[in-house]
């Protein structure tokens, strides 16, 4: 039968091709965890594995997680203490036994060859790719959720309904688990190779990234604040560096008063929000939701902090209530 490819994403920002004789995915966790040890030497105590936005558990087979052929996992390590191309209109083969509809669109409003969701809603095949590359590459979501009823939509489902290219397929997962990554306050990169990273102890301000340490052949130390090389003793409260003020940002972050958003009855938000583009710390004067960063030009919604795109939000227009996004646990970066 034919090679498998398996990919592991994260060794220092390169993606690691595994290929299997055999179908692989009757292996589990551990043992993949034991091929990229053998690759990196890092061992599997140090690793987290990433798909579509889950976090892959010891014991349990890559079937679990509906790992198929050239699917790509990503590799976050866990350290000691010391925007994408959208997809592109296409005739879309869907298979005959998917059920279909004459009701039109709920997103495009087309009345073509649409197709019947499995909770009951309809869709057109491109309406459903769209909607899912704008949830995960363009909103950062980790899950696509039906925009009615908020169903579950896994990408079997979305290659099925909506005649998915695997390309596109392998764009939302790899999308699902940067999004994970980002969004996961214990997660980080180390700003020299860029590789993810979890911290065994979420007290240590000093970390090592042995991936890079072992490049440069001496200990590698960096800020887990401000991403910045360790200055000075690793046991210090301060990495040294003068710009590192994150600790200062993440303070107004967590105890800044709420503001209410104009237009939106009985709507508070926190007064002081990170751009979630590039992390400058923007404070909302009470009118609208909506809002550009001055230092990075995005666009996105001071309440759910979702991105703007093309002038239009996902999150409706100016007065339209969304769901108000918890206080920020870390300064984003931009990308």
């Amino acid at each position: 039968m034919p090679s498998w490819n398996l990919f592991v994403k994260g060794q220092e920002g390169k993606t690691m091709n595994f290929i299997q004789e055999d179908d692989p995915t009757n292996i589990p966790v551990d043992t993949v965890k034991k091929l990229i040890q053998e690759r990196t030497g890092l061992p599997p105590s140090e690793q987290r594995l990433i798909f579509e936005g889950k976090q892959m558990e010891d014991g349990k087979k890559l079937s679990s997680y509906r790992i198929t052929n050239n699917a790509t996992i990503f590799l976050v390590m866990r350290l000691v203490g010391g925007a994408r191309r959208p997809p592109q209109p296409h005739v879309r083969k869907i298979d005959p036994s998917v059920p279909r509809s004459d009701e039109d669109c709920m997103i495009m409003f087309t009345d073509g060859e649409n197709v019947r969701m499995p909770c009951g809603h309809t869709l057109s095949p491109e309406g459903l790719i769209e909607y899912s590359w704008r949830e995960i590459c363009i909103n950062r979501k980790t899950e696509v959720h039906c925009c009615l009823c908020n169903q579950l939509w896994d990408t079997g489902t979305i290659r099925t309904y909506g005649g998915a290219t695997d390309q596109e397929i392998t764009v939302l997962q790899e999308c699902m688990s940067l999004n994970y990554c980002q969004k996961d306050s214990k997660i980080s990169e180390c700003p020299s190779c860029q590789n993810f990273s979890e911290r065994m102890c979420e007290s240590d301000l000093c970390v090592v990234c042995r991936i890079y340490s072992k490049k440069k052949g001496k200990t590698y130390n960096f800020c887990w604040d401000c991403k910045q090389e360790w200055i000075g003793n690793p046991t210090n409260k301060r990495c040294g560096n003068d710009k590192c003020n994150a600790l200062e940002l993440l303070d107004k972050l967590r105890n800044c008063p709420e503001v209410e958003i104009s237009y939106l009855k009985g709507v508070k938000a926190p007064s002081i929000r990170a751009c979630p583009c590039c992390g400058s710390l923007i404070e909302h004067g009470g009118q609208c939701k909506h809002m550009t960063c001055k230092a990075c030009s995005k666009e996105f919604c001071f309440v759910c902090l979702r991105f703007q795109e093309g002038g239009s939000s996902s999150c409706g227009s100016f007065d339209t209530p969304c769901s108000v996004a918890p206080r920020q646990s870390r300064i984003p970066s931009r990308n």
